[in-house]
């Protein structure tokens, strides 16, 4: 019961905290979507990287200064930029795929190439996403890292309190 409840407790906090990561209502695929996005998340937060919008999100608690302010913005609108761009790239060499191989004239090597192409794409852009990460954490001080450090361990403490509180009420 409670393991049900970790996700939706989390879910409902950062939906708070950052209401444009809400999927679009009642749709299933956006749901499974947000969960796989803030599982990524706190995964990223444990090892100190955190998304752009994060950091914009909290910019008065980590004393964020201007030019910080507009660095980070300029990095994110670049990386949303490339991601569309790639991520558009790779639809597209996906559909070829799809087409090439509904064209009943299979080669293997044809086939292994194209493949391999799309999969060089989708690394590319993960490579790219974890550079994006690092030149965020590279714009911050040691003393807004550790800030940023607080405010997780407060709000993972507050999560864990009130599961374990639901645990003794219905326990």
């Amino acid at each position: 019961m409670i393991k049900k409840l970790i996700p939706v407790m989390v879910m409902i906090q950062l939906m708070v905290l950052f209401p444009g990561l809400a999927p679009a209502a009642g749709t299933e695929h956006g749901e499974k979507n947000l969960v796989k996005h803030l599982k990524r998340i706190f995964f990223l937060a444990e090892k100190n990287l955190y998304d752009a919008r994060i950091i914009l999100g909290l910019k008065e608690k980590i004393n964020l200064s201007a030019e910080q302010e507009r660095n980070v913005e300029r990095l994110m609108l670049n990386y949303q930029e490339t991601t569309i761009r790639g991520g558009a790239e790779v639809k597209i060499e996906e559909l070829r795929l799809v087409s090439y191989l509904n064209s009943g004239k299979i080669d293997r090597k044809e086939t292994t190439r194209r493949i391999r192409e799309i999969s060089k794409k989708k690394t590319d852009l993960i490579i790219d996403y974890m550079n994006y990460l690092l030149d965020l954490r590279e714009m911050l001080t040691a003393k807004q890292l550790e800030i940023l450090q607080e405010i997780k361990e407060k709000k993972k403490n507050k999560i864990n309190k009130r599961l374990n509180e639901r645990a003794r009420e219905s326990g």
